[in-house]
């Protein structure tokens, strides 16, 4: 009796030994799914989009090398069959996006992602741009008000005033400034600004008032006035803008200069800009504030333009 009593006992205090051991790791990562939310990151979060947004899926850092993404956006479920994720992922329409990530042969869970999408078009005026600030001074307490605006100011002023995407989808410059870069990548990815032919930037040059009538033009959707420009303006004869020219002349927010030319590789002063800026956003005199540049005084022409593109309106 006492013998079988010992076996008895053994068995348990075997069986008491093997439930305290670890269980191996490999052992422990089958026996639950990877959870995709923790393993995925989305470049923007879901929700209402442009439409047409690039959505991307990126493994989070520390995520094991040989993951990989499956998703849908049927509304479906998943599965090992269903379309690998390789490039961004078009938000064309309402829809659901599901992901599931893959760890070798094991099956995370399936996350899902509601997007809605709102219709503007890139490169058009925010519906609040007459009260947006969008210009300011220097760190010295000076506007500058006849120096020359570069690319990257008007990059970074347009940013605050127009509807753009994210950026992700544009050209790369080798010699941008960091600064500068996301505000220069979403107007690229617009389509309202570009390079040079040498695959430069340049933002620190001067905007001309060829380049900005450009620009304007494309973000007000105006159609080329070649013939108007040239009938106009005898210096802009065989001009690359001359259609951009003439579209802005016909509009009223740009003139000539009072010999009868135009000027177009002229640069543009941050005065005139504000001034011209402010005409197509419609932006009024803000009464009651003083503007306070030492260098733009009361009886400078363009210190009601300065003042309105320097002030917030809310």
């Amino acid at each position: 009796m006492s013998r079988l009593l010992n076996q008895f006992l053994s068995l348990l205090l075997t069986a008491a030994l093997l439930c305290a051991l670890p269980v191996p790791s490999a052992l422990a990562a089958s026996s639950s799914k990877p959870q995709t939310a923790e393993l995925v990151e989305l470049n923007f979060p879901a929700g209402a989009v442009p439409k047409d947004s690039k959505l991307t899926l990126t493994a989070v850092e520390g995520a094991p090398s040989n993951l990989s993404f499956r998703y849908t956006t049927d509304g479906s479920t998943p599965t090992r069959n269903s379309t690998l994720y390789t490039d961004p992922i078009v938000i064309s329409k309402d829809m659901t996006v599901k992901v599931m990530a893959l760890q070798g042969s094991t099956l995370g869970t399936v996350e899902s992602y509601n997007f809605t999408v709102y219709t503007i078009r890139l490169g058009s005026l925010k519906e609040n741009a007459a009260s947006i600030r969008y210009l300011a001074g220097y760190s010295d307490g000076t506007f500058r008000p006849d120096q020359p605006i570069t690319r990257y100011e008007v990059a970074q002023a347009l940013v605050y005033l127009l509807e753009l995407g994210d950026g992700s989808t544009a050209q790369r410059f080798p010699d941008m400034h960091a600064q500068y870069q996301t505000a220069v990548a979403k107007l690229v990815e617009a389509g309202l600004i570009s390079g040079y032919p040498d695959g430069t930037f340049q933002g620190g040059s001067s905007m001309t008032r060829a380049q900005l009538c450009k620009i304007l033009c494309l973000i007000l959707n105006y159609k080329e006035e070649a013939g108007l420009a040239e009938r106009s303006f005898p210096d802009v004869k065989d001009h690359w803008a001359i259609g951009y020219i003439g579209a802005l002349v016909k509009s009223g927010y740009v003139n000539g200069y009072d010999d009868g030319t135009f000027r177009p590789d002229r640069a543009v002063s941050r005065a005139e800009f504000a001034a011209l800026i402010n005409r197509i956003a419609g932006r009024k005199n803000v009464e009651g504030e003083v503007l306070e540049y030492i260098d733009v005084l009361f009886d400078f022409w363009g210190y009601d333009d300065i003042h309105n593109a320097s002030l917030d309106r809310v």
